[in-house]
């Protein structure tokens, strides 16, 4: 593309918008989890319930999208969705616990 200079992205940049999506995700999760929520059932279970969804919406997709755009194998992707499930699970489990109800 003509005229078109990239700026260059140092380690500090990519550091502060790491930590900027990062408070993003936070908000947004945290956000979806207290609507979601029902009143009198345990914390832990709707923590893995809205993990396992969490990840059934976000992380399997994403996951696929890369495998079909970049030249990785299959067991990359594989790998990619389990451990990305299994952290979207505890992702799930810890916001549950930092929203519990008051009983």
């Amino acid at each position: 593309m003509a005229g078109f200079t990239p700026t260059p992205v140092t380690p500090m940049n990519k550091q502060c918008l790491i930590s900027i999506v990062v408070v993003f995700i936070a908000a947004g999760v945290t956000a979806m989890y207290r609507r979601g929520r029902e009143a009198g059932k345990d914390w832990l279970g709707q923590g893995v319930r809205f993990g396992l969804w969490f990840a059934v919406a976000a992380c399997v997709p994403g996951f696929l999208i890369y495998y079909a755009v970049q030249p990785t194998g299959l067991m990359v992707a594989v790998k990619q969705i389990v451990f990305g499930g299994i952290a979207t699970e505890l992702l799930g489990m810890v916001v549950a616990g930092l929203n519990k109800q008051a009983a």
